[in-house]
């Protein structure tokens, strides 16, 4: 008898195929300038501080958007890649 997978990715297409798909997830993102380049974002139970260096002008109290937003598009392909790693029955232990 074929094993019957249940990993993530089969569970999502499984209930788009069927309709009974719904977002349980809600995304609500806050940004607060504290003047400057110096700014503070908020995500659930998170918080994010973003600035400039200092050769820029900032205060370089955090990274910059430009690293914040390649940290986001990397940790995205990160998690696609362990999906469908899953669903493959491939082991990754370190991206």
């Amino acid at each position: 008898m074929k094993k019957v997978k249940t990993g993530l990715l089969r569970k999502t297409q499984s209930s788009l195929v069927s309709g009974s798909a719904i977002n349980p997830i809600t995304v609500k993102v806050e940004s607060q300038n504290h003047g400057g380049f110096h700014t503070t974002i908020l995500m659930l139970n998170h918080v994010i501080v973003s600035d400039q260096p200092l050769k820029f002008g900032g205060g370089n109290k955090g990274p910059k958007l430009s690293e914040l937003f390649l940290a986001a598009l990397a940790a995205c392909q990160e998690t696609t890649w362990l999906i469908y790693a899953e669903d493959m029955g491939i082991e990754i232990t370190q991206i």
